[in-house]
């Protein structure tokens, strides 16, 4: 039972800003997880004080405390945060269970929404997916599943226990639902496989990816495919020795397309040579710039076997393509389209972004009304988050960025428009400094799913990563841990160490030479 006790006070209150963030810890550990919540609410530094520190109440700025304790067979939970006179406390108490690790992981997520309940109250603010801050929601879920909680059990343990809205709830159990008939299908014996190409045509303005603009670096590009050619070598091996089944490739990057013909096909017959394009269920290649796309790149791609293309307009309006560093038109993404259509690719793709520099909803209306207009097989619809790594995030304060409800506004306007499409949602994830703190989703006509996405996000097999910033995913299928194994995220990193990075991932795999 949760018991709530709410108390305010009238006070002035002052702008977060002025001072540091002060936690205090009592009966746990939780640090981590504390500061994640509170990174929900504020970007100011947080600080984690002692009892015996000064008074904190007669401190200026923000307090909170969290204390955690164990009486007559449950377990107390004490949160209250402090503004000058301005303050608010929650209670919570359940029963100790037995297992060690599930009490270790009930205090955390007590903490964790005692936190979230305070907050969400002195700043009259939700947070529409509750204590999930991490990248994939949906795992909870199976979990959940897996213990025998029924549908509405379930419904009802997001929003109480992690205090997700009844909108993500429903968005989760669709997710789950659609993505099934891929997961049972889940083989210890295959794997999939990534290859990230580090060229764009330009840098887009929120981009943190690994890449360079090609024609900048276009010395890169050789020594580059000399390396990955290595890496591709090495990992068939391996494979052959282990005896796994391909099930997907992905080609992403950068911009896979904005190398010129020679190089791909090059890149293509080295695949083939160690891979066996032919034999694999889904071959992926990210043709996001439609302005790296002609009849002669097509033709290849759709000989070498691959079978889904990704075209990513982020947003059919001129002026924010220029704006973020797109330097193609909208007649072009048409364009390109209709070359892929006419090379009988069946399976596309488009990219698009809810909360771009300077649109609001009726520049987001057109974006999807062309979308619509060109009837793709499937629609990602991401969330702009503002990464370290970019542009957007060292200048953020030089541009003009739509309101959370604004945001908001356009996933429900994707969420509809894709229904009326025949769409369904089949995967979902979410990043670090989302606006809104919303989610990306991927929409696909039944039959359609991306088998790689899903595989990838529910860390149901192996993944093996080749190319710069590639992270290898090798899974334990009895314990569930995964080990990964990192390659250097710069593309000269990359090539001047290639040879270290195989002998990582062949003893990562347990393969001796």
């Amino acid at each position: 039972m949760v018991h709530i006790r709410l108390l305010v006070k009238k006070g002035h209150i002052l702008k977060i800003g002025e001072r540091m963030i002060e936690i205090y810890l009592s009966g746990h550990a939780f640090e981590y997880e504390t500061k994640d919540i509170v990174s929900l609410f504020y970007s100011e530094p947080v600080v984690f004080v002692k009892a015996s520190d000064k008074p904190l109440s007669q401190k200026r700025g923000l307090f909170i405390m969290s204390i955690a304790s164990e009486t007559e067979g449950k377990i107390e939970l004490f949160t209250k945060v402090q503004r000058e006179d301005t303050f608010f406390e929650y209670k919570m108490s359940v029963e100790i269970p037995k297992s060690p690790i599930v009490h270790k992981r009930t205090v955390r997520r007590m903490v964790k929404r005692g936190i979230l309940n305070v907050l969400r109250q002195l700043e009259s603010k939700e947070i529409p997916w509750g204590i999930l801050t991490g990248i994939r929601p949906t795992k909870i879920l199976r979990e959940l599943e897996e213990r025998g909680f029924s549908s509405d059990s379930i419904f009802q343990q997001l929003e109480q226990e992690f205090g997700v809205s009844e909108e993500k709830a429903n968005l989760m159990l669709k997710v789950t639902q659609n993505e099934k008939r891929i997961m049972l299908n889940s083989d210890s014996n295959s794997i999939s496989i990534y290859l990230g190409i580090p060229f764009c045509p330009d840098r887009c303005l929120y981009c943190s990816f690994t890449t360079n603009p090609i024609k900048r670096f276009n010395n890169l590009v050789e020594p580059f495919m000399a390396a990955v050619n290595r890496e591709i070598e090495s990992v068939g091996e391996i494979i052959r020795q282990k005896g796994w089944k391909i099930e997907t490739l992905y080609v992403g990057g950068g911009t896979p397309t904005s190398l010129n013909y020679e190089h791909m096909k090059k890149l293509l017959q080295i695949l083939d040579k160690e891979f066996g394009l032919q034999r694999i269920k889904e071959i992926t290649v990210e043709a996001g710039r439609p302005d790296t796309l002609d009849q002669g790149k097509i033709r290849i791609l759709k000989e070498f076997g691959v079978n889904r293309i990704s075209i990513n307009p982020q947003t059919m309006n001129e002026a924010t393509l220029k704006l973020i560093g797109r330097n193609h038109s909208v007649e072009s993404i048409h364009r390109a389209f209709e070359i892929a259509r006419g090379a009988d690719f069946n399976n596309i793709n488009m990219d698009i972004i809810a909360g771009l520099p300077g649109e609001n909803l009726d520049m987001f209306d057109l974006t999807m009304k062309e979308i619509r207009q060109l009837k793709p097989e499937s629609i990602t619809i991401h969330t702009l988050a503002l990464k370290k790594g970019s542009k957007l995030f060292r200048q953020k304060e030089s541009y003009f960025l739509p309101e959370d409800a604004v945001v908001e506004e356009m996933l429900e306007k994707c969420r509809t428009e894709s229904n009326e499409m025949g769409m369904i949602p089949y995967y979902m994830y979410r990043q670090k400094n989302m606006i809104g703190l919303q989610e990306n989703v991927g929409y696909c006509m039944p039959s359609k799913e991306c088998i790689y996405n899903i595989k990838m996000i529910e860390e149901v097999q192996n993944i093996i990563a080749l190319g710069p910033g590639g992270v290898s995913r090798i899974m334990d299928f009895e314990t569930r841990k995964i080990n990964k194994t990192y390659n250097d995220r710069s593309t000269e990193g990359y090539i001047s160490r290639i040879d270290e990075m195989i002998k990582k991932k062949e003893g990562a795999l347990g393969i001796k030479k």
